[in-house]
């Protein structure tokens, strides 16, 4: 039994991500993110697809637990499968399957230096979304189709989600912003 335990906590221990400061590198989608010190993360479980990361922005644990219910910010890509032509298209079909009240998001919201649009979802129970969506990338000639919707449009989606509660509003999207700031995309 003793065994056992002090296996799962070996696990969540490896989900927790560092506590010091450091750069998040996705090669798979081609962009870093340095990371403020001392801010718990959730990391993609071995095994599976790393997409991107979560940032809590709140003392709780480390690792992917109660992700839905703190505050943090998600910072990940995915290749662009609909064909979706500009960051507009992109956050319509995304902000669509969140539930809420749609609002105007802050001003001057990007990813990087990459053209980016940006929405805010007030959900229930006070809590606020913010996304902000941007694209890069051409789409390798391995892939075929030249010339066709698929060739004209980029190749990647990098989204930046705000999750947190009304009362800690202001804060937070000072942190997303430094956060989006210290994104690097390859192009």
């Amino acid at each position: 039994m003793r065994q056992a335990i002090f296996a799962v906590l070996g696990w969540l221990a490896a989900l927790a991500g560092p506590a010091l400061a450091e750069t998040y590198r996705n090669p798979e989608y081609g962009f870093a993110v340095e990371l403020p010190p001392g801010l718990p993360t959730c990391r993609r479980p071995i095994g599976e697809p790393d997409q991107g990361i979560a940032v809590f922005l709140d003392a709780g644990p480390g690792g992917c637990i109660s992700a839905g219910a703190r505050p943090l910010v998600t910072l990940f890509g995915r290749y662009n499968a609909d064909h979706r032509p500009s960051p507009e298209a992109e956050l319509r079909r995304v902000c669509a399957l969140l539930p809420g009240r749609q609002m105007p998001a802050p001003p001057d919201l990007t990813i990087g230096d990459l053209d980016s649009a940006a929405c805010r979802v007030n959900r229930t129970g006070g809590w606020v979304d913010i996304l902000v969506v941007a694209q890069a990338g051409a789409r390798p000639e391995t892939m075929g189709a030249t010339g066709t919707i698929a060739q004209a449009t980029p190749f990647i989606n990098y989204t930046a989600l705000l999750h947190t509660h009304i009362r800690r509003l202001d804060r937070d999207i000072d942190t997303l912003r430094l956060l989006l700031d210290r994104i690097s995309i390859d192009k």
